[in-house]
């Protein structure tokens, strides 16, 4: 409380009495310092500011009495400076100030040409591309990684070489261990007794084997004993049976073996914008107005977060707009009106 019983000052008068002829005394409040005004009980001052100002300062509150008519004449900033936006006064009791009621102007229409105001992409963890590699149907996985094939029929070499090319692989041309052990643990568990024609030939030139991927025979081999011989001169093609590769003609009918690179079917990180990848593990035809090596970009005349990972993360930019922020005006009006 902060009105002040000490400096009043208090004169005493007396007056006549028409009706009785006593004489009577009248209290007379006057306050000490600049712009100060009494309260109404006469118990104290208060400054002039602190008139309407939504805080009781008099005991009787009468310092916040009469308030519309305060704001009439002093104006409405007054009452601005105390009152929060929206807030309601109530009469409740006697010496409480009269309704008023704050009021904030609706928000501003959207305003046109103004830059785009998105919301924050979520946290996204970037993972590398996973190659899987996988044998087409009827092909096996080798421990070479190289996808075989082992046939159910016999045919001549040349026909064999044409069955591996329709499945887009060739005889198996075994250049090293790890191919050779994986064809004979096979061939030992399903076809043991058979004789195989695998890619490697001398129907060239004589003596010089070549593979079917045409590359020279090199240091590694397995041939059986006293192998190859060139029986009669019309042995220029090789079979495996067993371990051990032995020249045989190329007209006689034998199973085969075919042999081809697996597919490479590469898992890579689109955002849900795109299902196709290239070699690299880029995204290609990303989808949903997006673009980028993981489709994690809006296209031009686009707006949004890419990395949202929906179909509606970009879109066209002029449906996003910026609000205009300002502050509210407060208008001050009676309750009821």
């Amino acid at each position: 409380m902060k009105t002040s019983f000490l400096l009043l000052l208090v004169a005493a008068t007396l007056l006549s009495c028409e009706a009785t002829g006593k004489k009577a005394h009248q209290l007379v409040i006057q306050c000490m310092y600049p712009h100060a005004l009494p309260c109404t009980n006469r118990m104290g001052c208060i400054l002039e500011e602190e008139r309407c100002d939504g805080i009781a300062q008099c005991i009787d509150g009468s310092d916040e009495d009469n308030c519309l008519a305060h704001y009439a004449k002093h104006g409405v900033g007054l009452a601005q400076a105390v009152m929060k936006p929206q807030a309601v006064v109530a009469v409740q009791k006697k010496h409480h100030p009269a309704p008023v009621v704050m009021k904030s102007p609706p928000a501003p229409a959207p305003v046109k040409g103004q830059p785009v105001m998105v919301q924050s992409p979520k946290q996204v963890v970037m993972l590398q591309q996973v190659v899987n590699l996988a044998c087409q149907t009827g092909y096996v996985m080798g421990e070479d990684h190289l996808c075989y094939r082992f046939s159910t029929d016999v045919v001549k070499y040349a026909a064999a070489e044409r069955a591996c090319a329709r499945d887009g692989a060739g005889l198996a041309a075994l250049k090293d261990e790890v191919s050779h052990g994986f064809v004979y643990g096979f061939l030992q568990s399903f076809n043991p007794h058979n004789p195989h024609w695998i890619g490697l030939d001398d129907r060239a030139i004589e003596g010089q084997y070549v593979y079917a991927d045409g590359t020279a025979l090199g240091k590694f081999n397995h041939w059986d004993t006293s192998q190859p011989d060139d029986e009669d001169r019309d042995q220029d093609c090789v079979q495996m049976q067993g371990y051990y590769w032995n020249d045989k003609s190329c007209c006689e009918e034998k199973h085969y073996i075919c042999q081809a690179p697996p597919a490479q079917q590469i898992t890579c990180f689109c955002h849900n914008h795109s299902n196709q990848c290239t070699m690299d593990g880029a995204c290609a035809d990303c989808q949903h107005n997006t673009m980028g090596a993981h489709c994690e970009l809006c296209q031009p005349g686009y707006a949004g977060a890419a990395t949202q990972g929906t179909p509606h993360d970009c879109l066209p930019i002029q449906t996003y707009k910026v609000m205009q922020v300002k502050q509210p005006v407060l208008v001050m009006q009676p309750k009821g009106k």
